[in-house]
């Protein structure tokens, strides 16, 4: 496995942006609006997500408000504890390396902000899995290195490609980019 991360450092200066996880959430986390502009683009009906990598399960509380069934999975044991009591019941501890585990067709759509922690077999790997769980679509929270959301100073960060790199491989496992969205958004296209 691949994945060296130190939690508490990792936690408390969140992807390098030198904020904690919280306030980082609060400052750059999921918008629900723009993630059901992106399902209308796309033409899906969602009810189902999971959020693979969810820490402490605040996309899950902001989805669940929103209306979604929300679940997420998490490999730290220490973030699991910082859910809250609420959210907690919808969370599983769980490697997103491991989401061929899962049954087919668990869910309508994966929210995904951790691909980038992953080696590039790892991912090439983990977009050709998650063709088994996820019927509808993926959103792939800021994998490219050339856009201008990317935190270079992510010291935890293994893949650093740029974006025709990503649509190119998230194309050939089966996942096409909806344009017009302010989200890494890719639908599920016959392979």
């Amino acid at each position: 496995m691949h994945l060296k991360i130190n939690e508490t450092d990792y936690f408390t200066n969140y992807a390098g942006s030198n904020l904690s996880y919280e306030k980082s959430y609060k400052q750059f986390g999921l918008d629900p609006h723009k993630l059901i502009l992106a399902f209308q683009k796309a033409r899906i009906e969602v009810r189902t997500i999971i959020d693979l990598g969810c820490a402490r399960g605040l996309t899950i509380e902001d989805l669940r408000d929103f209306g979604f069934e929300a679940f997420g999975v998490e490999l730290f044991e220490s973030e699991l504890a910082k859910a809250s009591t609420e959210i907690r019941p919808f969370i599983d501890q769980m490697d997103m390396r491991d989401i061929s585990q899962l049954p087919k067709n668990s869910f309508d759509v994966a929210y995904i902000n951790s691909t980038m922690y992953l080696s590039e077999k790892e991912i090439k790997k983990f977009l050709k899995d998650l063709r088994k769980p996820i019927q509808k679509g993926i959103y792939l929270m800021n994998p490219y290195t050339d856009e201008p959301e990317t935190i270079p100073d992510d010291k935890h960060r293994v893949t650093l490609k740029s974006k025709k790199w990503w649509l190119k491989l998230l194309k050939k496992n089966g996942w096409i980019y909806v344009r017009g969205t302010d989200f890494y958004f890719f639908k599920k296209v016959s392979k």
